[in-house]
């Protein structure tokens, strides 16, 4: 009895440490003028952890990579900007410096819809949540924004 009270216990904390979702994202658009917009996909990030910055080096976490899918009717101007208190770090594991990210970042880049029509922006957001003591799996989100 002993013994399977154990195993479920441990069964317990480890489905708790693969369910745990530091990083809660939201996705808006601002307009700008006609046909025109400021995109942003927006982390929020739980009190000790973070995530890596697109720029920090590949040795190390992996950085948060924004892929966007391709439409003949929206135009992005640019990679995605961070808007946010970048931290640098060293990496426990290999002293690899990274910046990160904690508590808030936005990703913000400027969109435009071809011939003023409507349109949406879509794609994926890979990246990787820390809290110094353990690391996360890679998770990817997927975002649609509406231009319209």
């Amino acid at each position: 009895m002993k013994k399977i009270s154990l195993i479920l216990t441990s069964l317990f904390f480890m489905s708790g440490l693969y369910a745990q979702e530091p990083v809660e994202w939201s996705f808006f658009t601002k307009k700008l003028t006609d046909g025109s917009y400021e995109v942003h996909l927006s982390a929020t990030i739980d009190k000790g952890w973070f995530i890596c910055s697109q720029y920090s080096p590949k040795k190390g976490f992996s950085p948060t990579e924004i892929k966007v899918t391709q439409n003949e009717n929206v135009k992005l101007s640019g990679k995605f900007e961070e808007v946010g208190a970048l931290q640098k770090r060293k990496s426990a594991e290999d002293n690899a410096r990274l910046q990160v990210f904690e508590t808030q970042v936005e990703f913000v880049s400027k969109a435009s819809v071809r011939d003023h029509q409507k349109g949406n922006l879509q794609g994926t957001i890979s990246f990787v949540a820390s809290d110094g003591a353990q690391t996360l799996p890679q998770k990817t989100v997927n975002f649609s924004v509406s231009l319209n």
